[in-house]
């Protein structure tokens, strides 16, 4: 429906009309961004903005919540999820240690 494409399949369901519950859907996160989910549906939210702007519908604005914490707040929470993940980080192999553990390959003799 939102794609773009011209090819007559896609031309075709560009045309149907979209169930209400997908146009509230679509409206909302046009509206702010906000992206709700019914009852265990299919998509969960991430894959509903995968979907959202792989299709080219952005949001026009956010959702006022988002203000709550403030600027301080933001930094404060950001800061912890960096360094969260610079602790993790710092715990793991290197790529090469990695392969050189858990992938390599045994050497192999080489006769030409």
């Amino acid at each position: 429906w939102a794609n773009g494409r011209t090819e007559p399949f896609w031309r075709e369901f560009k045309e149907l009309d979209l169930p209400q519950g997908l146009v509230e859907k679509v409206e909302t996160f046009r509206a702010n961004g906000r992206i709700f989910r019914f009852n265990e549906e299919l998509f969960a939210e991430v894959a509903w903005l995968q979907v959202m702007m792989g299709q080219g519908i952005e949001p026009s604005g956010y959702h006022p919540l988002a203000d709550a914490p403030g600027d301080a707040g933001v930094d404060k929470y950001l800061t912890s999820i960096e360094e969260l993940v610079a602790a993790k980080v710092g715990r793991m192999p290197t790529h090469a240690d990695y392969i050189g553990q858990n992938c390599a390959a045994a050497a192999v003799a080489w006769k030409e």
